[in-house]
């Protein structure tokens, strides 16, 4: 079983770096905001990225640095639309799902979407902003956003557009990936790519426009299991194949 766990992660590893390498140059900064356990990090430090991880939960950021070490730079903290000081729900039993959102926890509770589990644990984080990471470590390539429903106010702390963000989007929340959407594109990033669940790899051909992908979120509906991935881009994302 363990031989089998451990080509399943190679496996994953391989497919994140396939989708990443197109738009993750070598010596480029990457964010990785929620970064969690680092599941998205090796494969961009193998894409060759200079890695920026982000993450509010003290447990998280131990682990991160205990793998990680100095490959890494490791910053504890939330990111959201101004900077200052915010409580974050930790679901139990522990198993790194926290959040900031009061509705992505109500909804949460109501679909039982990870599961029946309490949110009873609280403790309050630093929030800092993407514009200030943009001002401490430069324009990134990349910015990959896993924020449990706090996307779009992750989203709204920045300011000038970068080459390629992807942000975490579920099926239960079509008004969060709406609002997400129409701010990307007033960035100046208009080309979407979706990926479902953890595929890692792009669903269509190429890329839909504003209209397109908002029809195709409005259109799944609410199924309480789907989720993934969008990435929005300054060009059209071709899917690899």
């Amino acid at each position: 079983m363990r031989g089998q766990n451990e080509n399943d992660s190679q496996g994953q590893s391989q497919r994140q770096q396939e989708l990443f390498r197109d738009f993750v140059p070598i010596g480029s900064v990457v964010f990785d905001i929620g970064a969690n356990l680092g599941n998205r990090i090796d494969a961009l430090l193998d894409c060759g990225a200079r890695v920026i991880a982000v993450e509010p939960q003290p447990d998280c950021v131990a682990r991160l640095r205990s793998a990680y070490r100095d490959r890494v730079t490791i910053i504890q903290a939330a990111v959201g639309d101004v900077a200052g000081r915010l409580p974050l729900r930790i679901s139990a039993p522990f198993d790194c799902v926290a959040s900031l959102s009061g509705e992505f926890i109500s909804r949460a509770q109501g679909t039982h979407r990870f599961g029946r589990r309490e949110w009873k644990k609280t403790i309050d984080v630093d929030v800092i902003t993407l514009d200030s990471l943009v001002s401490k470590f430069g324009l990134p390539s990349f910015i990959k956003i896993d924020a449990e429903g706090y996307e779009y106010e992750v989203l709204c702390g920045l300011s000038k557009g970068v080459d390629v963000i992807s942000f975490e989007w579920a099926s239960d929340s079509p008004k969060t990936a709406t609002q997400c959407l129409e701010h990307l594109v007033g960035l100046g990033l208009p080309f979407f790519q979706f990926s479902f669940g953890e595929s890692m790899v792009f669903a269509h051909q190429s890329s839909l426009d504003l209209a397109k992908a908002k029809q195709l979120i409005a259109s799944l509906g609410e199924e309480h299991t789907l989720f993934g991935d969008i990435y929005a881009s300054r060009r059209p994302l071709l899917r690899a194949g």
